[in-house]
């Protein structure tokens, strides 16, 4: 907006939105979320005079896209959904405040974009909780002397899995571990940047003197074999135990005959 009306028409906008948002907030808002919410809604508001000033389609559209931009910023501000629609409405009270009132349909739309924003904005919000609680679970341990272990399972985030793999060649350096056992678990193809992931951990373990030995479901095999063909696959994780145990040169015997016989006895 470049002249002195249309800036004029905007400074009377943003302050009938402050009048408006303090009236139809479900709840008092924080001075601070008050503050981040005015800010958010000029550059809405002036979009949305210039649309209904007889602007070009484009502008509606970047009316809209802004919309659910805001919508995203009350979510990230962790507002309600209510508080979202109640700051859409005192957009709309501003244009109108300033004479431009907002036509019915996009009012509608305008509504509608914010809460996908919202949506969206708590969506990201859940799986980023979600990964951080399954990262939180990738720890690795120490299967036996000088073998240690790592179960990848409920996480399919490659930054994260990296992070888990990065704390298992640590765990392996300071146990002197002779073996690195990855177990990976997934119920559907992984991504190709999670296998990679995983396949490049053979790397960091041949660089401290260790084995590593992969095993996992069906499909995690699969995509490892396709995307690294040299890797050290396992057929079952008992199998990936042995040859582990093996590297570090221990060895897992059966039971004795007096044992079985003993817990036989036991029931």
């Amino acid at each position: 907006m470049d002249s002195l009306a249309d800036e004029k028409q905007l400074e009377i906008a943003l302050a009938a939105f402050a009048r408006e948002l303090a009236v139809r907030a479900p709840l008092a808002l924080a001075p601070s979320i008050m503050g981040e919410l005015e800010a958010e809604s000029a550059p809405v508001l002036e979009t949305l005079l210039r649309t209904l000033e007889g602007g070009h389609a484009s502008e509606r559209h970047e009316t809209l896209a802004l919309a659910a931009l805001f919508g995203r910023r009350v979510a990230t501000l962790r507002e309600s959904p209510t508080a979202a629609l109640a700051s859409i409405d005192a957009i709309v009270a501003g244009s109108h405040a300033s004479g431009a009132p907002v036509p019915s349909e996009l009012v509608a739309l305008l509504r509608a974009a914010a809460m996908e924003g919202f949506a969206a904005a708590i969506d990201e919000r859940a799986r980023t909780e979600m990964i951080e609680r399954a990262g939180e679970s990738l720890v690795p341990v120490i299967a036996s002397p000088r073998v240690v272990l790592l179960v990848i399972a409920g996480c399919d985030d490659a930054d994260t899995i990296a992070r888990a793999l990065a704390r298992l060649g640590r765990t392996a350096l300071d146990s002197d571990a002779k073996a690195c056992l990855v177990h990976a678990s997934f119920a559907r193809e992984p991504e190709r940047d999670v296998v990679a992931e995983i396949a490049a951990f053979d790397g960091s373990a041949q660089m401290i003197g260790a084995n590593a030995i992969f095993s996992g479901t069906p499909v995690a095999m699969h995509a490892l074999s396709a995307h690294a063909p040299t890797l050290s696959l396992a057929a079952t994780f008992e199998d990936a135990l042995r040859r582990g145990l093996e590297a570090a040169e221990q060895e897992v015997r059966p039971a004795s005959l007096l044992t079985r016989s003993l817990k036989r006895l036991r029931g």
